[in-house]
């Protein structure tokens, strides 16, 4: 409990105490966005409500260490799989909140790079081309 005097009437007697209580409560943190669901992209939306101001923000992705952001954020680049992320703030007074957890799964068709078959492929129809140009070319310069 902190006590601070105050004295509303400085010229009479006696002058009022009034009594603060320290906030020792912390924020309440929900997760709006991701959801307990699969989602069919390789980014979704971290939205999230906190029920006060707070002086610092961060979540995990799969238990990784955490990330600062300012506010809602596009998670993205994510691997197909399951997921679980937790959001944590810290209010003026230096309480901590963390949301619960949320599992989401993410299902989504990857871009594949051209692999070496492809590339040998495409690499060997253009040689052949090529000699086949050749090949024309000359036996009509032969006529």
């Amino acid at each position: 409990m902190i006590r601070t005097h105050m004295d509303h009437y400085p010229l009479m007697n006696p002058y009022h105490i009034q009594e603060k209580t320290a906030d020792t409560v912390p924020p309440l943190v929900k997760i709006i966005s991701p959801q307990n669901t699969t989602y069919y992209s390789s980014s979704v939306s971290l939205t999230y409500f906190v029920n006060e101001t707070v002086v610092s923000m961060a979540y995990s992705l799969d238990n990784e260490s955490s990330k600062i952001i300012t506010g809602n954020t596009t998670l993205s680049g994510l691997a197909n799989g399951t997921h679980i992320i937790i959001v944590y703030v810290k209010d003026h007074a230096g309480n901590f909140g963390v949301s619960e957890k949320v599992q989401f799964t993410l299902e989504y068709q990857e871009s594949h790079t051209f692999s070496a078959e492809i590339i040998a492929a495409v690499a060997g129809v253009a040689v052949s081309a090529s000699a086949l140009c050749i090949y024309v070319l000359k036996k009509k310069k032969g006529k």
